[in-house]
């Protein structure tokens, strides 16, 4: 539900066919009468005399979204003005559901974010809060909650072994474009993220079974795109994909979203330090924080992208890559704050500790000369 419009508006009438149908039936339910309604994105923009709407398709269960309703209503009555409140359906209902299918309502609101100007002190304090006032809320959400399993280490094994398999393939030809170029050049940095993000996951999995150390409502989607400027402040729209997990979820997003990587570790870690004003982390969530921070999971999209026919233009792929290595090099100067080396002390008798903080030094000591290439 953002307000970057499509180009041109298309009118209510000609929409004749089964989705159109159901809108009209949604929208009636509503009791709006639209003048006009426009796809924005995964919303509509619902237009009438009596102001402007966003109305959406949940991309969860009925079930979910009343527990993400209440959640978000809890959390707004103790404070949380940067959630807009949920528009009743004509019959007062929260939200309506139709054809297993829920649908959600919120008054068309503020302007998409531009990155550029993002101010991102003030909004990582105001996740804080968020996080903060969805915690209680979050703790009668028990069977939403998301644990890290096998799974995702696979999935991330996958990305690794595909980035692998693709550097591979370029060994054998005899040309290479700038982008592969540039990804072979910094093999070395990817291979020791990967390496300390998987087995990092492996442990956290064997140890603590997936299970984080505090749970709250994560936004799990922190993009420009969904943070709005008000004309009270920041709004935080499309609610309907959060889940009740860590959150380092979260905040692994939004440094990946609004840190600068020109500023390298340094950023990273003064944003995190406003965001502990509000809402301290453990030495366990830090460690959590520092795995999902080296997963180079932008370098495999961006990879996905490229190799797409017709997809995106080698001058931009070319960008897009730097600015994700020299992110993979902020983060790993911050893994001696988000994972502290243990004493000779603590090292002993604790080999499974040992293993962790080598890989961990393993990372942040970049083998060659090619670290600061590109």
């Amino acid at each position: 539900m953002t307000v970057q419009e499509s180009k041109g508006k298309t009118p209510f009438k000609p929409y004749r066919n089964f989705r159109s149908g159901l809108l009209r039936w949604v929208i009636a339910r509503y009791g709006w009468n639209p003048v006009q309604v426009t796809r924005v994105r995964g919303a509509w923009r619902v237009e009438t005399e009596d102001g402007t709407f966003a109305l959406k398709k949940a991309s969860c269960s009925a079930k979910k979204l009343s527990f993400l309703h209440q959640a978000v209503e809890e959390a707004r009555s103790q404070g949380g003005n940067a959630l807009l409140p949920w528009i009743p359906t004509g019959k007062g209902r929260p939200f309506l559901e139709e054809r297993g299918r829920a649908w959600y309502a919120t008054r068309w609101s503020g302007e998409v974010l531009d990155p550029r100007d993002a101010p991102a002190e003030e909004l990582i304090r105001q996740l804080a809060v968020l996080h903060r006032l969805l915690e209680k809320p979050a703790d009668r959400g028990k069977e939403f909650r998301y644990r890290a399993g096998t799974g995702l280490v696979e999935r991330w094994r996958g990305h690794r072994e595909r980035i692998q398999e693709y550097r591979s393939k370029l060994k054998t030809r005899g040309f290479a474009s700038p982008f592969e170029q540039m990804l072979s050049d910094h093999a070395d940095l990817l291979d020791k993220a990967f390496s300390f993000a998987v087995r990092g996951m492996e442990r956290f999995v064997e140890t603590e079974r997936g299970i984080p150390p505090r749970y709250t409502l994560c936004h799990g989607r922190i993009h420009p795109h969904n943070i709005l400027k008000g004309d009270r402040g920041w709004i935080w729209i499309d609610w309907d994909h959060a889940r009740v997990d860590s959150p380092v979820r979260d905040l692994a997003l939004f440094f990946r979203q609004f840190s600068d990587p020109s500023e390298g570790g340094s950023g990273i870690l003064s944003l995190l330090e406003v965001y502990e004003q509000e809402r301290k982390l453990s030495r366990k969530e830090k460690k959590l924080l520092a795995l999902y921070l080296a997963y180079p999971d932008g370098i495999g999209e961006l990879l996905r992208q490229y190799r797409k026919p017709g997809g995106i233009a080698e001058a931009e792929a070319v960008r897009r890559l730097r600015l994700e290595l020299d992110r993979l090099r902020g983060v790993r100067e911050t893994l001696g704050e988000l994972w502290p080396k243990r004493s000779a002390h603590q090292r002993a008798g604790k080999g499974s500790a040992a293993k962790e903080n080598a890989a961990v030094a393993a990372v942040q000591s970049r083998a060659g000369k090619k670290g600061n290439a590109g």
